[in-house]
């Protein structure tokens, strides 16, 4: 990567295979209880795409009064 101040996004099914120094992975509100066993894959592909520095954010449940 010749741009050093460049974000590069993508998501994870065209990300699969790569790798980088700092990965963020932001991930949507669920709509339902149960993650299906593709979820779970993408979770885990997304996350494992970092070589340095893992960032998860995923939104907080409606249900939680912080």
């Amino acid at each position: 990567n010749p741009d050093k101040n460049t974000i590069h996004w993508s998501n994870v099914g065209m990300y699969k295979g790569l790798e980088s120094d700092v990965i963020v992975l932001v991930f949507e509100k669920q709509k339902k209880w149960v993650l299906s066993d593709w979820d779970i894959v993408d979770r885990y592909v997304g996350a494992t795409r970092a070589k340095s520095f893992l960032v998860i954010y995923e939104p907080p449940e409606q249900d939680i009064d912080f």
